[in-house]
């Protein structure tokens, strides 16, 4: 932050604090538990919002910004193929006790989705991340699946295992810096993929500015760490976009952007933790009594968190992929 002497003569916007609300659901959300960490930090306040809660409607004027982490917005159409919401199940209301009902329930195509549209043409920011860019679908924006193929009968399908699989791997996108979300950013940056949603988007959608891409894949080889078995699909893919709705706004980023909400810690070091220096490269080398010429130190406070960061590249991967997601609550308006 810079003094300076006197109101400057450039024109200006006006920012007050934002009305966040962050989607959770009974059982607790673990990307949803992350994000709340890292709204904590940058001391954004934010309200935990459930399914009952967006179904009551009148969004609008409790809130300026919803989040959707991923598994909050199901697919538009066919079946689920999220292993992990396969393996949710919804308690039964009568053995839940009282004060816990109200978290109950899913979002849903016929209750829920109205409700959303209407608070973002009302005005209101929507940002969604990983599997929760369904959103799209059920907004009927004219996105499509890039990672698709024709069959020989004509129809399109997903591309299947055999050609295509990216489990938890860093890959690096190009970012239009110009835009307000990714303000700030570098043009080439990495970012957390997990089999996560990749777009194709008419030129002419572009050209009208009914969606704005903010990253995308311009090479067949955005792979910095990890495993990616036929990533040459991912070419000219759209990893995030922005549409405005009516006087809303709607953000997608398909990468998990937030996840574990990981911060960057130097010299960090106890009998209970481990020490790791990311190395650029597939591997990760590892310390805990000389140093070298490596970068950072990061502190690692588990083994979960140690079998993560293998897949990382560089420290400061994860820091842009921290800062990347809190630019955009900055720039929504």
């Amino acid at each position: 932050m810079t003094g300076i002497a006197k109101k400057p003569t450039a024109s200006m916007s006006k920012v007050s604090p934002m009305r966040i609300a962050l989607w959770d659901t009974y059982g607790g959300s673990m990307p949803s538990g992350w994000v709340r960490f890292l709204m904590e930090q940058y001391h954004f306040p934010i309200k935990l919002i459930y399914p009952q809660d967006i179904d009551a409607g009148d969004l609008r004027k409790k809130f300026d910004v919803i989040i959707f982490v991923t598994r909050a917005i199901p697919p538009a159409t066919g079946a689920d193929n999220d292993i992990f919401r396969g393996l949710e199940r919804e308690p039964k209301e009568e053995t839940t006790p009282a004060e816990y009902r109200p978290w109950l329930g899913k979002i849903t195509a016929s209750k829920s989705i109205p409700q959303i549209k209407a608070f973002l043409e009302a005005g209101g920011s929507v940002v969604t991340i990983g599997t929760s860019t369904n959103l799209a679908y059920h907004l009927k924006l004219p996105v499509k699946n890039a990672l698709t193929e024709m069959t020989n009968a004509g129809t399109e399908r997903p591309l299947p295992n055999e050609k295509y699989y990216i489990p938890g791997s860093v890959l690096r996108v190009t970012l239009d810096s110009t835009q307000h979300a990714t303000w700030g950013m570098p043009s080439l940056t990495d970012v957390y993929f997990d089999a996560s949603p990749v777009f194709k988007i008419a030129p002419e959608a572009i050209a009208k500015g009914i969606i704005t891409p903010l990253a995308w894949f311009d090479t067949n080889k955005p792979l910095r760490s990890g495993w990616a078995w036929g990533q040459s699909y991912l070419q000219d893919g759209v990893a995030a976009f922005m549409a405005p709705i009516g006087a809303g706004k709607f953000y997608a980023f398909g990468p998990e952007i937030t996840f574990r909400g990981k911060r960057r810690e130097r010299l960090n070091c106890s009998s209970t933790s481990y020490t790791v220096r990311a190395k650029a490269g597939p591997r990760v080398a590892m310390s805990l009594a000389k140093t070298s010429a490596l970068p950072d130190w990061i502190l690692v406070d588990s083994i979960d968190s140690m079998l993560w960061l293998l897949t990382i590249t560089t420290i400061e991967s994860i820091e842009s992929i921290r800062i990347q997601f809190v630019r955009v609550l900055n720039s929504l308006p």
